[in-house]
């Protein structure tokens, strides 16, 4: 388990590098807040090259994944999730995957 995390970790920081990288902190509707203090969950959001390309990782504000998710931008300017869309629980072991 402890490799998973550095893994993510080390490919969040790595696709950081090459693009924009953004925290956002969520509250328990998912909605923007403006700092952790109430915070339910923060999102970690990094783009590829000229925003056409998104991953989001969303997690409990103690820590755990929660969310992950790839997308692209469509001809309308809209991200579309490609690959795996994948829910966690908060001890960690998957409770959702939604293939895109």
């Amino acid at each position: 388990m402890k490799n998973v995390i550095i893994t993510g970790i080390l490919a969040m920081v790595t696709y950081a590098a090459a693009g924009q990288a953004d925290t956002t902190y969520l509250d328990k509707y998912y909605r923007g807040l403006p700092s952790r203090a109430t915070a339910e969950y923060y999102r970690f959001t990094t783009y590829g090259p000229q925003k056409k390309h998104r991953q989001l990782h969303t997690y409990y504000i103690t820590g755990e994944k929660f969310y992950e998710e790839e997308a692209v931008k469509d001809k309308k300017d809209i991200y579309q999730p490609v690959g795996a869309v994948r829910y966690y629980y908060k001890n960690g072991q998957l409770k959702e995957e939604r293939l895109h």
